[in-house]
Parts: structure tokens; C-alpha cells; sequence
């Protein structure tokens, strides 16, 4: 029985987030001016802003161990990226685009942009599945070898884009942003708030990882940037896994 629940909050969960997703990224690659006033301007802002509050308050630890008493741990992660997935869909249906085109360009050119924009897309993916799908998704739950020692204790991911830049996912999507053959008054706004949000993001997460990780998570970013991604490898330093018991570089 429990095992049913689990797969029915999973197909809900992520058949949400794929819905979620595909629409942000045609939300922002497929821009058209509207007629929103100044009116509009605030209340984008404001709807954007409770998202954000929102997301940030369910990623903290404390809520997440109050919401784990209430449903089970197997479910926290599950129900928190349902919780993300539909809210996002509401921010973007509530969006009022406004007047103004700041650019639009057709042709080879539209293909270039567009083609970047994609690259921005595959690597904000990439970097998903670089931390680690299952564990990211919360199928961690149906996984017979994932047991509570192993959930417990974790790593920070310095593999793949995080071998580069440590905050690659909130890069790609940045670029994202402002990457595309067309670009709206109102895509400038939802790219300034949403971009606000990665850098406030990105260094409370970061406060966050220092406070779990301690020494591991400094040398870390000693050696690691955290936006201007490194394409050469550096010198390569030797760390301890938590979660292997051995050893492993970090370049």
C-alpha cells in the first residue's frame, strides 16, 4: 500500500514538473509584447516574489523535518517539487506581458539565438543530472539500496559543471534568460526578478552547504568559482567522500 502511494505521488510529482518546465522554457523563448500597465509590472513582481519566498521556505531544513513528521520522509521531496512544479505554472499563468519589444531578430540569426538558448537549456539539465536525478527527484524513496544511512549522509556534488563553476544550474538558466531571437519588456522583468533570485539563491545555499559540510565544502570552493566557470583543469586536490569512506579530487 505504501509503496502505491509512493508511485502515485511520484507520477504526480514529476509528470507535474515536466509540465512546469516545457512551459517555462517556451514561457521565455516565445515572447510576444502585451498591454500590461504599471499595474502589471507590480503584481508580476509581487507574484514572483511569493514564488520565491515559497520555494525558499520548503527548501529550508527545519520545514522540511516538520513536513516529514506529517507525511514521511519518503514523500518531503516528492511533495516539495509537486509543490514548486505547480506553483511555477501559476506564476506563469497569472504573468501580464507588457508593451514594449526591445529586440527581435529573424533569420540565420534567430537560429543562433535560438540554438543557444537551447545549449542553456541542455545544461541546466545536465547539471540536474550531474547531483544526481534520482535524489534531486525524490525517487530515492523506491530505491532498495538508498537506506536511511545512506540518504542521511551526502556529499556535496564537485563532478561535471560543478568541477568548473559551483553554482552551474542558476548560470545556465540565467543565460537562459537573456538569451533568445526575442526579447520583450516583459521578458526584462521576468529575467531581472528571476535573476535577483539565483544570486539571493545561490548565497544562502551556499551559507547552507559551509554549515553541512564544513571543511569539505571550503576547500571546495577555494578551488572552485563561483560564477566564472573554470575551463582548464586546475591542480588536482585530494578530499574525503562522506558518503564512499575514500577519497576522491577535486581539481
Amino acid at each position: 500500500m505504501r509503496k502505491m502511494k509512493l508511485v502515485l505521488v511520484a507520477t504526480a510529482s514529476l509528470g507535474a514538473a515536466a509540465v512546469s518546465l516545457v512551459w517555462l522554457f517556451a514561457f521565455i523563448h516565445f515572447q510576444v509584447p502585451g498591454d500590461g500597465g504599471p499595474g502589471a509590472v507590480a503584481r508580476n513582481a509581487a507574484i514572483v516574489t511569493f514564488w520565491c519566498l515559497l520555494h525558499s521556505l520548503l527548501a529550508r531544513e527545519g520545514v522540511k523535518d516538520r513536513v516529514a513528521r506529517i507525511i514521511g520522509a519518503g514523500y518531503v521531496r516528492l511533495v516539495y517539487n509537486a509543490v514548486a512544479a505547480v506553483t511555477l505554472m501559476a506564476v506563469l499563468y497569472l504573468w501580464v506581458d507588457l508593451p514594449g519589444l526591445i529586440w527581435s531578430v529573424d533569420g540565420v540569426l534567430y537560429w543562433v539565438l535560438s540554438g543557444l538558448y537551447g545549449i542553456c537549456i541542455a545544461g541546466m539539465v545536465y547539471s540536474v543530472f550531474s547531483i544526481g536525478i534520482v535524489e534531486n527527484t525524490g525517487l530515492s524513496s523506491f530505491m532498495k539500496k538508498a537506506n536511511a544511512r545512506d540518504r542521511a549522509i551526502r556529499a556535496p556534488a564537485t563532478t561535471g559543471p560543478y568541477a568548473c563553476c559551483r553554482h552551474p544550474f542558476y548560470l545556465f538558466y540565467m543565460l537562459a534568460l537573456v538569451t533568445g531571437p526575442v526579447m520583450t519588456a516583459g521578458r526584462v522583468e521576468f529575467a531581472l526578478l528571476n535573476i535577483l533570485y539565483c544570486l539571493l539563491g545561490a548565497f544562502f545555499e551556499e551559507r547552507s552547504l559551509r554549515r553541512e559540510f564544513g571543511p569539505l565544502y571550503d576547500t571546495y570552493r577555494l578551488k572552485v568559482p563561483m560564477w566564472i566557470p573554470r575551463l582548464l583543469p586546475g591542480r588536482q586536490h585530494r578530499t574525503y567522500n562522506v558518503i564512499s569512506g575514500g577519497c576522491h579530487d577535486i581539481g
